[in-house]
């Protein structure tokens, strides 16, 4: 029983685990499709298929209180019609009562454990709500395994307090369902010397156990594994992934220069191009600002320049002469210093939070403390300082002109 409990834990942490790494694997476009169906599964579908995987078929017992209540009546009817003894009588009511309250006992310790093991997934859950919530950024800014490393080790956690909770849940099991009704029926035949009335005890304190036993709903865990099945079959594809052989060339001269040169690119939703014949160039050492009202693809071009997208025609050249589809994409965010009106932190108002985003990606130089492959050799804002007061603006952007021109980076400003 301990077994099949612990199983059913581990069984969560490992689905959770390998659906988070198929959808951060997939590409910028797809995982912004899948964020939602992921978020059911790992909410909803997932604790049903780790409970119905790890305890066998017990699940499909959708009529198990009734029979099993109305089988127990019976068999102690049995037994107080083959006793003539008082006492025996008594002890049968008794056991039935005593089973009763141990197990409203049990369960109500059960139900104060599970409020805090409650408590402690709220942490899990906020990691994995950043983790979904914040694909878009995290992508950009290449901090996928850092946040799943970070979802991975709460995971970890949970689960060693988890296990330590289920001895009382297998208590719950053991003691009402086993170790009562042997103890009862032997108290009976010890009084009454009636075999069958201890026999009728033993088997009807059984029963009432598997009544106060909770089922769950076999058709919503087929349900859950219809969908997680789906979930597995639409990323296996994707997450195998098609790699680009040529996509293993690491860029680490200076970046001195990015073009779009000829550039076509629609979403998937969309008849007309967004971007047509676009042109446009970022040197080492100037500014560059994209302007302009919403829906005119200021965003998009990022997201090109990010390799988080690829045009339908043209193409994006770096330095004069490496195509960025023949360059380690993964690499290359690396060298981006991503800044936008969106971010990671929780705390402060909005302008405190972008003052801090802009610290944390700029001055200390793109959370270089976390991967020392990261550098800012490329400095893209987007629309990093609109919640600030004029004040900070001013100075952020005097701050970002003097470092673009004293570290020779290609910068990027959106702007509105």
């Amino acid at each position: 029983m301990y077994l099949g409990y612990t199983l059913e834990d581990k069984i969560r942490e490992l689905l959770i685990k390998f659906s988070l790494a198929r959808y951060i694997k997939l590409s910028y476009l797809e995982s912004q499709v899948m964020k939602s169906k992921l978020r059911n599964i790992l909410l909803l579908d997932i604790p049903l298929l780790s409970l119905y995987f790890a305890g066998g078929n017990k699940g499909q017992n959708f009529n198990q209180i009734f029979y099993q209540g109305a089988e127990t009546l019976i068999t102690v009817g049995l037994v107080i019609i083959s006793l003539q003894d008082k006492k025996g009588i008594f002890i049968v009511l008794g056991a039935v009562f005593f089973t009763l309250l141990l197990v409203a006992f049990l369960q109500w310790l059960i139900i104060k454990r599970e409020k805090k093991f409650k408590q402690s997934l709220d942490q899990e859950s906020q990691k994995i709500d950043s983790l979904l919530d914040n694909i878009d950024t995290i992508k950009k800014k290449e901090l996928n395994q850092f946040f799943l490393k970070e979802v991975e080790r709460v995971i970890r956690k949970n689960t060693k307090q988890r296990l330590r909770d289920k001895f009382l849940i297998v208590a719950n099991g053991v003691y009402p369902n086993h170790f009562l009704p042997r103890a009862t029926g032997v108290i009976v035949f010890f009084f009454t010397l009636n075999i069958e009335a201890a026999t009728l005890t033993d088997d009807a304190l059984k029963q009432l156990k598997s009544v106060l036993v909770a089922t769950w709903d076999l058709p919503s865990v087929l349900a859950s594994n219809r969908r997680f099945a789906d979930f597995y079959w639409v990323t296996k594809p994707l997450f195998k992934g098609k790699k680009d052989k040529k996509n293993k060339f690491r860029l680490l001269d200076p970046i001195q220069k990015i073009e779009l040169r000829d550039v076509y690119f629609r979403y998937p939703s969309q008849e007309k191009y967004l971007l047509k014949g676009f042109n446009k160039e970022f040197v080492a050492g100037e500014i560059s600002k994209l302007e302009g009202r919403n829906g005119t693809g200021k965003s998009t071009v990022i997201l090109l320049i990010l390799g988080l997208l690829k045009p339908q025609r043209g193409q994006i050249i770096v330095n004069n002469h490496y195509n960025l589809q023949e360059i380690d994409l993964r690499f290359w965010r690396k060298q981006i210093a991503y800044s936008s009106n969106q971010t990671l932190l929780k705390k402060g108002s909005e302008g405190e939070k972008q003052i801090q985003e802009l610290e944390e990606t700029i001055t200390k130089d793109n959370y270089a403390f976390y991967d020392k492959e990261r550098t800012a050799r490329v400095l893209i804002l987007d629309e990093a300082w609109s919640s600030m007061d004029k004040s900070n603006r001013e100075q952020w952007k005097e701050k970002i002109e003097k470092l673009t021109k004293k570290r020779k980076t290609v910068t990027i400003i959106v702007e509105h």
